[in-house]
């Protein structure tokens, strides 16, 4: 009786999974979106949702926000069998069956809902147009739009997302004549072959994720009809940037005032250049004059503090390369083993020996440090498999520049705060407290012995033990490798130690360029992308766009 009755539970189970796959099973689409604008700045907006269609009645894109002047007209829908029937009144409580080959609009109080039936479930291709009138606002520097193409909210969010602007009369769209930033997705908006392309990277997951698009065209470009609600494209972009991770940008205003202002900065300028000469050379002067009656500095300066003494080295330019820090701290990881490389050499069927070096994430240093700061990065950086490699670190560091700006910059504020409290803290040795400028002797001192090395007499043990600390501050002044050729000649008995530094300051000089100039790439990738020249969007801002809602998707 008891396996009857399992098989009758077993059989009405299966049965039920069976009839609710359709009411359970989620959509699950991809959306291109075409634009095409006219002279005047209206446009027509060609969308297409395709993918898997399991659930619903009707798939629906509520459009409101609009400003005056702004309207949605002309909506249709078609797929591979023809056009839908337009309904003057769409129930959206009607069945599938009566919903299907069939198209609406919904009018509420403060927007539209476009509406069309789904029809059969399973793997479909819908396409729906409509006209964005006055999507193109007059402002009296540029000519533009902020628009949300794709709501935050749907109840299905669509895996990949396409959005192609262009102009509809031939014109064509480039860096030259326009400003392009997106918003709300993690992705990318480019120039690509005279039109602006904006796609996803990753699924629009969540309810946060949306699809904000600002372009900026320069006057004359178009001849809009709708007067932008705020006075300048300017200030409608930088409501949009608030919260963003795009950077503030001044656009340039071509009148005769912005030219008056322009020609005052430039004299001002020049002033400044001339005094600023002027100090630097006096500065220098008496730099000199204080080094030179440095003596040597046998030990580790500041009390071993290396965010001090980094801070003095770039405020008195003792090495030009701010990235001198970054190789400090690689070869301070190396030497404590925290970082551990690991060398791979292959050779091709030409003989050539191609080397390639990884490191590999260990044990962190035990002290608060700049050291351990950099080995945080290198772990994010890293990924879950702990090995750092050379492309993982460019890629990172291009794509989070400001983390190693802050990185450096932090190492200098944290050097700076114990100096400062000892009194005055100057660019000009001469203004500096007795306190300080004994720091900075100190530091002075310790360059000067490690250059000088060769030429002095004097030797001892305990040198070889500090070696290793003493070629992290080399390695601060840039001077890493030409102290340690000096030290191998002083003690060729130490070969294998030897050869072990000189591979680890190649290393470390070699990884410290890559993160060095990856970030100033990143950098420079992030000016052109805030003043919309395009890159990467910005998962946050956005705000103040016309046009566009909460939700949608499929009901």
């Amino acid at each position: 009786m008891k396996k009857i009755v399992l098989s009758l539970i077993t059989v009405f189970l299966l049965f039920s999974s069976v009839l609710i796959v359709p009411v359970s099973a989620n959509n699950n689409f991809d959306i291109n979106i075409d634009v095409k604008i006219k002279q005047n700045g209206d446009a027509v907006v060609t969308q297409k949702w395709f993918g898997t269609f399991n659930e619903g009645t009707e798939n629906y894109l509520p459009i409101g926000n609009l400003p005056s002047g702004m309207d949605i007209r002309d909506f249709s829908v078609w797929d591979k069998d023809g056009h839908f029937e337009y309904i003057d009144d769409w129930d959206i409580d009607a069945s599938r069956s009566e919903k299907a080959r069939k198209c609406g609009i919904v009018e509420e109080d403060d927007h539209y809902e476009l509406c069309y039936g789904i029809g059969n479930y399973g793997n479909n291709e819908y396409y729906f147009r409509y006209t964005i009138v006055g999507l193109v606002g007059a402002y009296n520097d540029k000519d533009g739009f902020n628009f949300q193409f794709v709501n935050p909210g749907m109840n299905c969010y669509p895996t990949d997302v396409l959005v192609t602007i262009e102009s509809e009369n031939g014109k064509k769209f480039n860096e030259n004549n326009c400003g392009i930033w997106a918003f709300g997705f993690q992705g990318s908006i480019n120039f690509v072959s005279n039109r602006i392309v904006a796609k996803t990277s990753t699924p629009l997951e969540n309810e946060d994720r949306y699809v904000n698009i600002v372009v900026g065209f320069k006057k004359g470009l178009l001849k809009p009809t709708r007067q932008g609600k705020e006075t300048s494209f300017e200030s409608l972009l930088n409501k949009a940037k608030e919260g963003s991770s795009y950077g503030t940008y001044k656009e340039k205003d071509e009148d005769l005032l912005y030219r008056i202002a322009m020609i005052g900065v430039f004299v001002v300028f020049v002033i400044s250049s001339i005094a600023y000469l002027i100090i630097s050379i006096i500065r220098k002067i008496n730099l000199k004059k204080f080094a030179k009656k440095c003596e040597y500095y046998r030990e580790i300066p500041c009390n071993k503090d290396l965010n001090m003494a980094f801070s003095i080295v770039d405020r008195f330019k003792l090495n030009k390369k701010e990235s001198s820090i970054i190789g400090a701290c690689l070869l301070d990881l190396i030497l404590k083993k925290s970082l551990v490389p690991m060398i791979d050499k292959d050779t091709s069927f030409m003989g050539k020996v191609k080397k390639t070096v990884d490191m590999k994430i260990e044990t962190p240093p035990n002290e608060v440090s700049p050291s351990t700061e950099l080995y945080n990065i290198l772990v994010k950086a890293a990924g879950a498999d702990g090995i750092l490699q050379e492309k993982e670190l460019k890629k990172y560091c291009k794509a989070h520049p400001n983390i190693m700006r802050d990185f450096i910059n932090k190492t200098k504020q944290n050097g700076e705060v114990p100096l400062e409290a000892m009194g005055p803290y100057k660019k000009n040795i001469s203004k500096c407290s007795e306190e300080v400028k004994s720091r900075v002797a100190q530091v002075i001192g310790l360059k000067k012995y490690l250059q000088d090395f060769s030429l002095i007499s004097e030797r001892s043990v305990e040198e070889v033990d500090i070696w290793e600390d003493l070629l992290v501050y080399a390695t601060l002044y840039d001077i890493a490798e030409e102290v340690m050729k000096d030290f191998k000649k002083i003690y060729p008995n130490l070969t294998e130690r030897n050869d072990d530094y000189m591979t680890y300051i190649g290393l470390s000089y070699a990884y410290r360029n890559i993160t060095y100039s990856a970030m100033l790439s990143g950098e420079a990738a992030q000016r052109a992308r805030s003043s919309g020249k395009g890159g990467s969007s910005s998962l946050g801002g956005g705000g103040g766009f016309s046009g566009g809602g909460f939700g949608g998707g499929s009901r």
